[in-house]
């Protein structure tokens, strides 16, 4: 069982830091550091198969930066996502 098992909401936070990559010519260039915050809120109902619903928030802040710098021959520069938004229906069969 459990130890959460009674409960019916529930709120997570993660968070993810990047320190920046090595990059240029000889490896001499670091790109900026990152930090992105990823929420999810749910609640499960009371019901037989114990149904949940998540509504999670990834980039919370909108945080913009490169994972891949290009240098125009090796093709080009590559950001990460912006903020975005999913529901998500969970049923528990079993």
């Amino acid at each position: 069982m459990l130890h959460d098992a009674d409960r019916w909401n529930s709120l997570s936070v993660r968070m993810n830091y990047g320190s920046g990559f090595h990059t240029g010519i000889n490896n001499t260039l670091a790109a900026p550091e990152h930090t992105t915050v990823d929420v999810s809120v749910s609640h499960t109902f009371n019901m037989p198969t114990k149904p949940q619903i998540i509504f999670d928030v990834f980039n919370l802040f909108n945080d913009i930066y490169a994972y891949r710098l290009g240098t125009g021959f090796f093709g080009n520069s590559q950001y990460a996502p912006l903020r975005r938004f999913d529901v998500r229906l969970l049923f528990h069969f079993g």
